[in-house]
């Protein structure tokens, strides 16, 4: 262990070094071995290289594996084998051997190939195909065998080992680089596949071994079939022969062809090649069994002999095919009816004729041909039924007959007519054809359109824009097609003002075209004109009358806020100076504006305001010297009370219209004369004269002159201060002149000169005399005006200079104060105040004062000037307290507003005002000059964040201290249109579905502007329709086509229908313009989706269905398949299948619309079936459609011949008769058909048939005839066994024994040739119609006979009959003795037996002394004819629906029951109308119900609406299906369908008056009393019972308790006061109540509520109250024009000696129909009442009080609008309104009427029970007794045979005798119980008596007695008997028969009654 752990590192490092050296150090070492080697096989030594390695022991370092195989002795270095040794597991082993020393050796071992494998193939078996059309040499690569070993051991070559059938393939191989063996299957022969279909070859692959190994596969070669074979038919030519009335459907012939091919190459179809033969597709073939049948009726005089191409064709992709020849041969058959041609002699030679055909007109042109006859038409008779005698026959040849109109026609009444057509030829039996003819009538425009009412009434508001909708008119046109395709026009009335309007000429909306005006027409007229499209047109008009109304929502606006004028003082009165401008956006009364002096300038009389034009003149003198400006404000208010203010500013105008005025007029002056020496002037003033102008400025200022007493120049004055100076002292002189008289003239500035001079006196004293002088001339003195009286102001001293006189010196005033406001002491000269002074009274006193001086007296003079001076004791003045102006709101900022003045009595500094604004005012939006009073802005207004200002502006005077004065300017906002509307969303989308009708609104688009009034009003419209759109395609006419807008209320209506399925999605942009100006605008998009509304019918891919099965196929074996699409989505195209009626035979998926089997069908029981399938989708309501479904059951041969005749086994023959004689008809039938249905008769071989050779049989007729002579004594008795074989595919049989009867030639038994007959019958055959014929002679038993045939005179044989069964029908048939016809003896009726068996014998009387007899069995079946009507369960039928009721809802199904059978009892349903129609022309369009046909199912088509009608009337007809459409009848039914109210109506307010029912306000007064009415609410609800019964509740906003509700009345009480009123309304005083109003409906109660503000008003501002707020009364419907109604009483609150209150009905309330006296609130009638039309009215009265109407102000009503205030707001607050209900009284005005239906004609059998046979219902619009109804008979009631309940109207009767009276007319009256007089309406039934058989015959003689002779012959008239019959018709059709008495000798004829011998 440890050294060989030392050598495996000793080798690790070795090999470590090893590996570092290089290769050339190593030696190598190669050894070989084969593989297979015995275990332990010595290969080698690794050393054998002479001494140059050291030798063993190495170290060995081998590859992995290589010591596992191999055995290497590291001491000895030999390598043995371990394993046996497979070379292609491994190939070679290498290994490095380490000696100690020397050179390394890498010793390989190389294994040697064996050959020790066998090629080998992938798989055993290989399959591949081949067509076998495939060429020569064509390769196809194999798999190859795969060999281990190596060359030349691997695989060198294949074989073919077998299955090469004649060495159709050879095998080619190839090797390729990988060094396999390729192989190829390589085509040396040629394929067939017809003949080797497949191949199976084994391959061998061979190596190089010897002996080689082998390996095989099997290569399975299937050749493919080539279309190579045509089909080959296995007879060239066929014949065949059918006769003509072989039925459709009958097989002729087989053909068969084969083809060698497979699969569809060999697959052969069958056609009849049309393009060479049988183009009119007479037969057809089936393309899989070649089977040939009939496909079309043949007629053997149309073509008697069908050549036929029939094309064989496989079904390869390029097919072959191969023709036979088919021969068919037709045989004739007398069954050739005469055929009708019809010829319709309109235009385009349809079925049509006007309704304005006359009577002789040409309709129809009608020729008969019958085949059977040789000329060109046929001698037939020819009848017309139908059209109620409106149409006639005529014919001139009896060969053409022409259709004439016979009575007017008249398209309206009766739209299509079916008439039939019967032509009878002269054939024996004759035979009958009917044609049936649906004529139309045509439409003639003669009638013209009907409105539905020819006066209409609308409303429109004034200020509607363009696009408004006003009504819709709809008119009717009872014509069809153009001529009653409507178009609506208005008729150009200008004086009317149709031109505003317009109209869509289809739907007939009636919308605005342009603004109109109230002012200019209030109610225009319209005359609508609808024209329909006949030619020439026919039109008809009706008026309709448009009230427009106005809403004042705007106040007036001035154009100016103030007005500054100047007028002239001298301007006249009467003289307008300003005309002041406000303009109302509003319309008609509102928009007219008066004008008045504001509130508190009353007292102003120098101007007055013109109320209409606002025209400011002058109403009294002005005069500038005693007011120089007035300020007052024009108040504009319009005709709603809506008012602005405006303040006006007169600045009056100095005139010079006063002359200076001298006070006082003298003066007197005492002057000393002057020394000579002194000449000059003295400076002094001697004396000033004062003159006074009042003007102002320069016609104010006084200039003086002196015009007289100057002449020497003495003097001179001073122009201007009137102070007179002496300029020539030394003139003055008392000798030369003592006194002076100057005249002085004052002149003012205008020229105006005094009236009169002032005078001065100048006395001249002598220097030496000396008077009093006064120290000055003239004094000037200052006194303060609040100086107290008394004190002295100063003082003047006159001095005398003669000393000698010292007498005091006495002073006065002489002049100069006439109001005595100073005084002086006469000694002292001290001037005191002698009153109080005023400086703002007189401001300067000029004193004249003179001093007396001795005695005579001197005197002097001077003058004393006293200012006044002023004390600031006057506050300055505004002209009024408060001020209202209003202002836009886009005024500039900088521009005067007003001009705010005061005035200030003081002067100087304390006559100067300053104004400013008080701070708190104005919010820094205004600013004020403080020297002129201009009020300014300083900051933008706006009228959306206030719309009012107050501003206190102060007037500060500028004394010491100051005084002031407020003036409160009320600033209102006036809006401008500064706010674009704003939309709620920047996108409106609505689903719509495609079913809204044109004019439905389908969404509102609302946008808000935040201005007001007409900036405010919004007008909407449709813009950009198509650019925006999300289709580009679609042009905006699209959008504009479908939607319109009401410009106004933003809603967008349908224009035309949507259709889904074109378009599903609309885009409309509408554009929102307020109207201000200039006008804004807004945007929004609407998003219309169009929701899928069931409007289209499934639609089924084809008209009708055909389908073909194999009877006895097991139950679910599939029919065919139906299928509908349905252009809807969801819903309303998911389509469900279903079978109508339910089939018991069939059943259809209802989803995939399969149909399928329910049972095995049976053919023979049933070959075709006709259904219709139903295709119904899952709408709302349901669509359906219904296709014709025919299913041809085919035959499978299932049943076998069944031997019919004859009956007995046993059959009879003579002896010695020639060979050839008939024994015995066999007649076998077979219940299959066609060719499986073919019979063959044959005799069988056989022990038990020993007859074969002595007789025949037809192999086709089944006559049985004798080969041979036959001797009864030879032989008396044959069996025979007769077997009859169908044509089936196998074919089946049945053998029937039978013994032939050879009788002796003495035996005169008569012979049948059948044991049994069968005959049919129609059920109304005829009394003696023959049946049939039973003869014993030779003839074909299956050909029924109609006819007598002569009798045969060498045969004597009578025959009697005996029924074999019990009949219902007893003696029905009975058959002529002699010639054995069988003929009805009684009328027949199959609904009571529909078979009769009977047994006829003959008896032979030849051989009197040897008669022989023989029986036969007749079978006779009565055939069914439409002779039963429908019959209904009940009549009338009542029923009941509620209103409720979704569309689509089954309602009732109907049912009748029809006793006849097949078509004649299948019923199908009509509605042939229904009573009322609300809108006639719609439901023609849109039916409310509608029917099934198939089903009955009466469904509903429209909701139904309790409201508008309670019950409905419906005539249901139930028509049967008879094959001939002429004898179809039919039963109508009435049905009263009661209408159950459903609670669809929630409660409606309707008072107060609300907005839109939702919100109302109304004021009260703070003064009411607790349980004091507040307010009366009124709500209805349009539903009945108790889902129209209400209950009131307050259910919000009455927290506090202070109002209840009486849940009955709905009248509103005070509970707890109410907190007084304040001024702000909005901050208190306003109570918002939530009134619900509750009906009781179930099961869930509907409800509504109003807001109700209830606002307080204090009792000082109340408006007037009613005494009640709920007044009633009642009048009758007859009450004449002006009729009194009620009177209602109010009173004022606030005052009743001012109080001036006026009664108002709104205009439009009632249709105007109640007037109210304004003054003293009486209630009279205006028109006409109808009671039927509208029973009670509620209309609000208003009262108001016009005195304070004047005082309301704008803000209030801008207030009161905000609050949604209740009924015409136009008038402010202060009104009342009270609610009167008025009843109308019904009057006996209307009769009763008959309800359509209820009278009609009527037929009642004979002898029928008493009972009720009819019901009359009559109505009465009226109520009460004028409605009850009392029924009664009042003519035709011949022997009282009828009687009415006089309250329900049913109608009696007694049992009736027709042959006594088959008719009466009853005339029924319905009478009311009204006073003082009944009305009556009357109706009348006829009522036919129909007839029963309750009359025997009676003979005319009791006994008739005839004679005849003994040798008479045959045939011998005996005796005529007669009988007659009372009944009518068939019940008195008689047939005389005889009784047997008569030993057979005599015969009676069934018709005539006689008797003949016949023996």
């Amino acid at each position: 262990m440890l050294r060989s752990s030392l050598l495996i590192l000793l080798a690790i490092v070795l090999l470590g070094s090893s590996q570092a050296a290089s290769h050339d150090q190593e030696r190598e070492r190669k050894l070989e071995v084969f593989e297979g080697v015995a275990v332990d096989y010595q290969i080698g030594y690794i050393g054998d290289f002479g001494g140059i390695d050291s030798g063993p022991p190495y170290i060995i370092v081998a590859e992995a594996g290589v010591e596992t195989d191999l055995a290497i002795d590291r001491a000895t270095g030999e390598i043995r084998t371990k394993v046996k040794l497979d070379r292609e597991t491994r190939a070679s082993y290498s290994l490095v051997a380490i000696p100690l020393s020397g050179r390394n050796i890498r010793v390989l071992v190389t294994v040697k190939d064996e050959n020790d494998n066998a090629p080998t193939f992938p798989q055993t078996s290989m399959h591949i195909e081949f067509p076998e059309n495939t060429p020569r040499e064509v390769k196809r690569t194999l798999l190859p065998a795969r060999d281990l070993d190596l060359e030349p051991y691997n695989t060198q070559r294949y074989n073919i080992v077998s299955g090469n059938v004649n060495d159709a393939f050879r095998l080619s191989s190839h090797r390729e680089r990988d060094g396999v063996l390729y192989l190829d299957l390589q085509i040396s022969g040629f394929l067939d596949r017809e003949t080797t279909p497949g191949y199976s070859l084994l391959i061998e692959a061979l190596d190089g071994g010897t002996p080689p190994l082998r390996g095989f596969m099997t290569v399975n070669i299937t050749i493919q079939d080539v279309n190579d074979n045509q089909p080959i038919f296995n007879q060239s030519r066929y014949f065949a022969t059918v006769p003509e009335n072989a039925t459709v459907g009958t097989s002729v012939l087989q053909v068969y062809a084969s083809d060698t091919d497979a699969d569809e190459n060999g697959l052969v179809e069958y056609a009849i090649n049309r393009r060479q033969s049988d183009k009119e597709q007479m037969f057809r073939i089936d393309p899989r069994t070649g089977a040939i049948y009939i496909n079309k009726a043949l007629d053997f005089e149309t073509k008697e002999l069908h050549e036929l191409v029939v094309v064989a064709k496989d079904h390869g992709e390029q097919p072959l095919e191969t023709t036979a020849f088919v021969s068919i041969r037709v045989t004739d058959v007398n069954d050739n009816q005469p055929t009708i041609n019809v010829i319709f002699l309109s235009d385009d030679a349809s079925p049509k004729i006007s309704e304005s055909a006359q009577p002789g007109e040409f309709v129809a042109r009608i020729s008969v041909h019958d085949p059977d006859s040789k000329t060109e038409y046929a001698n037939v008779n020819v009848t017309l039924n139908g059209g109620d005698g409106h149409f006639a026959l005529t014919t001139r040849d009896n060969s053409i007959y022409l259709v004439i109109v016979h009575l007017p026609l008249d398209r309206e009444i009766v739209s299509n007519y079916t008439l039939s057509v019967v032509a009878t030829d002269k054939g024996t039996p004759p035979l009958h054809a009917s044609k049936s003819i649906f004529l139309r009538i045509t439409d003639v425009n003669d009638n013209p359109p009907e409105f539905e009412q020819d006066l209409y009434h609308a409303n429109v508001m004034e200020v509607a824009d363009p696009g408004t909708s006003v009504l819709q008119v709809l008119a009717h046109d009872r014509d069809e097609g153009l001529n009653s395709a409507l178009t609506y026009s208005l008729a150009e009335t200008p004086e009317t003002h149709a031109q505003w309007f317009q109209i869509d000429p289809q739907t007939g909306l009636i919308t605005t075209r342009s603004h109109i005006d109230c002012e200019t027409e209030p109610v225009p007229q319209l005359t609508v004109v609808a024209r329909d499209g006949g030619v020439p047109p026919l039109s008809s008009t009706a008026t309709v009358l448009v009230t427009i109304h106005d809403v004042n929502d705007n106040e007036p606006i001035f154009d100016q806020s103030f007005y500054n004028v100047s007028v002239a003082e001298n301007e006249p009165v009467g003289r307008c100076i300003l005309k002041v401008s406000a303009s109302d956006p509003d319309c008609g009364v509102n928009a007219m504006v008066n004008y008045t002096i504001g509130e508190g300038f009353k007292h102003l009389t120098e101007f007055e305001v013109r109320s209409a034009s606002g025209e400011i003149c002058i109403a009294g003198e002005l005069d500038f010297e005693r007011r120089s400006s007035y300020e007052f404000p024009v108040l504009a208010t319009d005709r709603g009370g809506l008012s602005t203010t405006a303040m006006i500013k007169m600045q009056l105008t100095d005139v010079n219209d006063n002359r200076p005025v001298f006070y006082p007029r003298e003066y007197k002056v005492s002057l000393r004369e002057s020394p000579k020496a002194s000449s000059q002037a003295s400076s002094t003033p001697i004396v000033a004269v004062v003159a006074t102008d009042p003007d102002y400025g320069n016609f104010g200022q006084v200039s003086y002159r002196i015009v007289a007493g100057n002449e020497a120049g003495i003097f001179r004055i001073d122009r201007s201060t009137g102070e007179i100076f002496v300029v020539r002292p030394d003139m003055l002189s008392v000798r030369t002149q003592p006194m002076h008289m100057l005249n002085i003239s004052a002149t003012d500035g205008g020229n105006l000169r005094s009236n009169a001079d002032a005078v001065v006196f100048l006395s001249i004293i002598d220097a030496m005399q000396r008077p009093p002088i006064f120290e000055k001339a003239r004094y000037n003195y200052y006194v303060k005006e609040d100086i107290p009286r008394g004190t002295v102001v100063g003082s003047v001293i006159a001095a005398s200079g003669d000393v000698a006189h010292r007498s005091p010196v006495r002073y006065s005033i002489y002049s100069g104060d006439p109001d005595g406001y100073f005084s002086i002491e006469t000694n002292s000269g001290n001037i005191r105040i002698a009153k109080p002074l005023d400086h703002e009274a007189k401001s300067q006193v000029l004193l004249n004062i003179q001093a007396t001086l001795g005695e005579p007296p001197v005197y002097g003079h001077t003058q004393v000037n006293i200012e006044v001076e002023d004390v600031n004791d006057n506050a300055p003045e505004f002209e009024a307290s408060m001020v209202r102006i209003s202002v836009p709101e886009s005024a500039e900022l900088g521009a005067p507003l007003y001009a705010a003045h005061a005035h200030d009595k003081d002067s100087g500094s304390s006559g100067q005002v300053t104004y400013s604004l008080v701070k708190e005012s104005g919010k820094g939006l205004f600013a004020i000059d403080a020297r002129s009073g201009h009020l300014i802005l300083s900051q933008h207004l706006d009228y959306e964040s206030s719309q009012r200002h107050t501003l206190i502006v102060t007037a500060t005077d500028g004394g010491v201290p100051s005084l002031s004065t407020n003036l409160t300017i009320l600033v209102d906002v006036q809006d401008v249109n500064d706010n674009p509307p704003v939309f709620e969303k920047d996108e409106y989308s609505v689903n719509v579905s495609e079913s809204r009708s044109i004019n439905a609104q389908i969404i509102q688009v609302n946008a808000s502007d935040l201005d007001t009034g007409n900036n405010a009003r919004i007008t909407y419209r449709i813009v950009d329709a198509g650019v925006d759109n999300v289709t580009n395609s679609i042009s905006s006419s699209d959008v504009s086509q479908h939607f319109g807008i009401f410009p106004n209320s933003g809603w967008i209506y349908l224009r035309a229908p949507l259709d889904r399925e074109t378009r599903d999605r609309y885009q409309l942009t509408i554009l929102a313009t307020d109207n201000g100006t200039p006008a804004a605008h807004a945007k929004t998009r609407v998003i219309v989706r169009v929701l899928d509304a069931n409007d289209n019918d499934p639609k089924f891919q084809k008209s009708k269905y055909e389908f073909r099965i194999e009877e006895n196929l097991r139950r679910g074996s599939v029919v065919g398949v139906v299928t509908a699409s349905d252009l809807d989505l969801g819903e309303n195209a998911a389509i469900r299948y279903s079978l109508l009626p339910i089939n018991s035979s069939f059943q259809v998926h209802p989803v995939t619309g399969e149909i399928s089997t329910r049972e095995p069908l049976d053919r023979e029981l049933r070959e075709l079936y006709d259904l219709v399938v139903e295709a119904r989708d899952q709408g709302t309501p349901v669509r359906s459609a219904r296709v014709p479904v025919r299913i041809h059951v085919s035959d499978v041969n299932d049943n076998a011949p069944e031997i019919a005749d004859p009956q007995e086994d046993v059959v009879s023959v003579r002896e010695e008769q020639p060979p050839g004689t008939e024994v015995v008809r066999v007649r076998a039938v077979d219940r299959d058909h066609g060719q499986n249905a073919s019979i063959t008769y044959s005799i069988v071989k056989g022990r038990d048939s020993d007859g074969h050779g002595l007789f025949s049989i037809d192999p086709t007729s089944g006559v049985i005839r004798t080969r041979v002579v036959l001797d009864h004594e030879e032989r008396s008795i044959y069996r025979l066994g007769v077997a009859a074989s169908d044509g089936g595919n196998p074919p089946r049989e049945t053998v029937r024994m039978l013994r032939v009867e050879v009788l002796d030639l003495n035996d005169n038994r008569p012979t049948f040739t059948s044991s049994s007959l069968v005959f049919r019958v129609r059920e109304d055959a005829a009394l003696g119609h023959v049946v049939g014929s039973i003869s014993p002679i030779e003839r074909p038993a299956d050909v029924v006979r109609n006819s007598v045939e002569e009798s045969f005179e060498d045969l004597r044989v009578t025959y009697t009959l005996n029924p074999l069964t019990k009949d219902l029908i007893e003696a029905a048939f009975d058959i002529d003795r002699h010639s054995g016809n069988l003929v009805v003896a009684r009328l027949l009726d199959r609904e009571v037996q529909s078979e009769f068996r009977l047994e006829i014998r003959a008896l032979d009387t030849t051989a009197s002394n040897n008669p022989q007899s023989s029986a036969i069995t007749v079978k006779i079946e009565v055939a069914d004819v439409n002779d039963n009507a429908p019959e209904w369960p009940q009549d009338p039928i009542d029923l009941q629906v509620s209103e409720a009721t979704p569309v689509g809802t089954i309602i009732h199904n109907f049912t009748a029951t029809d006793a006849d059978t097949g078509t004649n009892g299948d019923l199908q349903y009509r509605l042939i109308r229904y009573f009322p129609q609300l809108n006639e022309s719609q439901e023609q369009a849109m039916s409310l119900f509608s029917m099934d046909s198939l089903t009955g199912a009466l469904s509903l088509q429209a909701p139904l609406d309790f409201e508008a009608v309670q019950e409905y009337l419906l005539i249901v007809q139930a028509l049967d299906q008879s094959s001939n459409v002429t004898e179809r009848l039919q039963t109508s039914v009435t049905v009263r369908l009661r209408i159950l109210d459903a609670n669809d109506h929630a409660p409606h307010f309707v008072s107060p008056n609300s907005s839109g029912g939702k919100t109302a306000s109304l004021f009260i007064s703070d003064a009411t009393r607790i349980g004091e009415v507040v307010a009366h609410i009124v709500a209805v609800d349009e539903d009945s019972g108790d889902n129209g019964q209400l209950t009131y509740e307050i259910t919000g906003g009455n927290g506090e308790g202070r109002f209840r509700i009486n849940s009955q009345t709905g009248i509103i009480e005070l509970v707890k006061s109410l907190p007084p009123a304040t001024e702000d309304v909005e901050k208190g005083g306003r109570f918002n109540l939530i009134i619900s109003a509750k009906d009781h409906g179930q099961p869930e109660p509907k409800k509504s509520s109003l807001n109700l503000h209830l606002i307080v008003q204090g009792s000082h501002n109340n408006p007037p109250r009613f005494l009640q707020a709920v007044y009633r009364a009642t009048i009758l419907e007859n009450v004449p024009s002006g009729s009194f109604v009620l009177q209602v009483t109010a009173k004022p609150l606030h005052g009743a000696e001012n109080a001036n209150l006026s009664y108002e009905i709104p205009a439009g309330v009632a249709n105007d129909l109640f007037h109210v006296d304004w003054q003293r609130g009486i209630i009279t009638t205006r028109g006409q009442f109808d009671r039927e039309s509208q029973a009670s009215y509620v209309l609000p009265v208003y009262v108001r009080d016009a005195n304070r109407q004047s005082t309301l102000s704008s803000s209030a009503v801008r207030k009161q609008r905000s609050s949604d205030s209740i009924g015409d707001t136009s008038n402010g607050q202060h009104f009342d309104v009270a609610t009167i209900y008025i009843t109308v009284g019904d009057v006996n005005d209307n009769s009763p009427e008959f309800r359509p239906g209820s009278c009609y004609g009527l037929s009642i059998p004979e002898n029928s029970e008493p009972g009720v046979i009819h019901t009359v219902v009559a109505s009465d619009l009226d109520e009460g007794p004028n409605a009850d109804l009392i029924y009664s008979i009042t003519g035709g009631n011949l022997g009282n045979k009828f009687s009415i309940d006089s309250s329900s109207g049913e109608l009696s009767a007694r049992p009736l005798d027709r042959e006594q009276h088959s008719r009466y007319t009853l005339q029924i009256q319905a009478s009311d119980r009204g006073q003082p007089k009944s009305r009556q309406g009357h109706c009348n039934i006829t009522i036919f008596v129909e007839d029963q058989n309750d009359n025997a015959p009676r003979f005319k003689l009791s006994k008739y007695t005839g004679s005849v002779q003994e040798d008479a012959p045959l045939g011998t008239s005996v005796v005529q008997i007669s009988a007659v019959d009372a009944d009518l018709g068939v019940n008195a059709r008689l047939v005389y028969s005889l009784a047997n008495e008569t030993q057979w000798q005599f015969a009676i004829d069934g018709q005539s009654g006689l008797i003949t011998t016949v023996g």
